[in-house]
């Protein structure tokens, strides 16, 4: 017996020997491709499996520890972003985050630097507007698969609409982490010295008009209005698709403003520019408008995206916000927000989509609302945000305005870059309104061009 034993151990021992070692899997190759032509984002995503709410997380077995590098840029989210980041690793021993601010205004070079240098962050936030050239050149790694292993109904967690945002020729490249939308905000102070009723929902661009008109008090130094639209978010999109018009065409290759429906509503804002309603362009570069003129009470509303909320909240007047005035042919806004991107070359996919994936999910998500900073990208999440703000309409304002978002189809920013500055010398006085349009296709080809020789 025992030497049928020392037999079977002997062979039990050889067998074990012969295994071959476990070895990790291949990290992705950094992406090489040049950027391809700017085409639809606008394709339903692959449908998955159903899911009726985000999945709680749930402790991971001790592993070999690994370190995730996350980029992000603004300061007002660090901390809620900490505070998510800090429970993942109680949930997850074996991975650790290491988050890194980078200056906004160099955040892109950064990013797209350490991309060429093949050493990136594993995961940092991905803009609506740069969405579409990362994603066509490989730059971001490819969730679909690793989503659709996770059992996630992505169009029911985060909308059918939100999800364009993250869907590149039908495969989804970034979990989405908030959406963000314009909104009128008022000075409800200056509204009740001039004795002027408080905007309504269902309002419209002549009842917007009337408004501005009632709080333009030139020699109070109050103007009606001002919009940020030259230093920020492209309000005139908005103008524009709102009057039936558009300022690209179907594939991004072209800009359109020339068309009547897009000049007509350029003219239409500068009108009220020209009438003293709102500052011109000179005094709007001047000083940023969300710094000074709205904030120091020299305007009564503005114009502005969402992310502006939390700052004008503590300003020291009476806040109010409205939604964005209906154009002639009904509401249509730009529905943007960041994103949670994954980088093709990372050496740990699965780990950094874990931890997208729980920031896209309901306990980060929940941290993030009730920060109140930004709109969360979960619906289930969107209740708790609206309520941050209670004696705000947040629900009127922005979240039931989304069904009116829509995205453009573009590659890069320098086109929008190009037609701003024409609009800004429009609206300083330097080009004459009726030049103004066609000067703005010229300069926004211009850059199109480019892209294609």
């Amino acid at each position: 017996m025992k030497k049928m034993f020392s037999v079977l151990l002997l062979l039990v021992m050889l067998l074990s020997a012969c295994a071959p070692a476990a070895t990790p899997t291949a990290a992705p190759a950094a992406p090489t491709a040049v950027p391809q032509a700017a085409q639809s984002t606008a394709v339903a995503p692959t449908a998955m499996p159903q899911a009726t709410q985000a999945p709680a997380a749930t402790a991971a077995p001790a592993q070999q520890t690994v370190t995730l590098k996350f980029a992000i840029w603004d300061a007002n989210q660090q901390d809620f972003s900490q505070k998510s980041i800090d429970l993942f690793e109680q949930l997850h021993p074996n991975i650790k985050v290491q988050m890194d601010l980078l200056a906004s205004d160099t955040y892109w070079q950064k990013i797209q630097a350490t991309i060429a240098g093949q050493e990136s962050y594993d995961t940092f936030w991905m803009d609506t507007y740069n969405f579409t050239d990362y994603a066509s050149r490989g730059a971001m790694l490819d969730l679909t698969p690793l989503i659709a292993a996770a059992n996630l109904d992505m169009n029911t967690l985060y909308g059918q609409g939100r999800m364009v945002n993250v869907t590149y020729q039908g495969k989804i490249f970034a979990m989405p982490k908030d959406s963000d939308d314009p909104a009128v905000y008022y000075n409800k102070d200056l509204f009740d010295k001039y004795g002027v009723a408080y905007p309504k929902a269902g309002w419209t661009w002549d009842d917007f008009k009337a408004i501005a008109t009632k709080l333009n008090h030139p020699a109070d130094g109050v103007w009606g209005y001002t919009t940020g639209q030259f230093g920020g978010g492209p309000d005139w999109w908005n103008w524009v698709w709102e009057n039936g018009g558009d300022f690209l065409n179907s594939d991004g290759t072209q800009v359109t403003l020339e068309q009547p429906a897009s000049c007509d509503a350029i003219k239409y804002w500068y009108g009220m520019m020209k009438d003293g309603l709102s500052p011109d362009g000179n005094i709007i570069m001047a000083s940023d408008p969300t710094q000074t003129i709205f904030p120091q009470g020299k305007a009564a509303m503005i114009y502005y995206g969402q992310w502006m909320l939390a700052p004008f909240a503590k300003l020291p007047f009476k806040l109010g916000v409205a939604p964005v005035p209906a154009g002639p042919k009904g509401n249509a806004l730009q529905l943007g927000g960041l994103n949670y991107a994954v980088w093709a070359g990372t050496k740990h996919p699965q780990e950094a989509f874990e931890f997208v994936q729980f920031m896209a999910g309901q306990q980060a998500m929940d941290i993030q609302a009730q920060a109140g900073v930004i709109i969360p990208a979960l619906v289930s999440s969107q209740a708790v945000w609206a309520k941050t703000y209670p004696n705000l309409d947040l629900q009127g304002a922005f979240l039931d305005m989304m069904q009116y978002g829509r995205r453009p189809v573009f590659i890069d920013w320098d086109w929008n870059n190009a037609v701003n500055k024409v609009l800004t010398d429009v609206w300083s006085g330097n080009i004459p309104i009726d030049q103004a349009c066609k000067a703005a296709d010229d300069a926004g080809n211009a850059v199109l061009q480019k892209r294609t020789q």
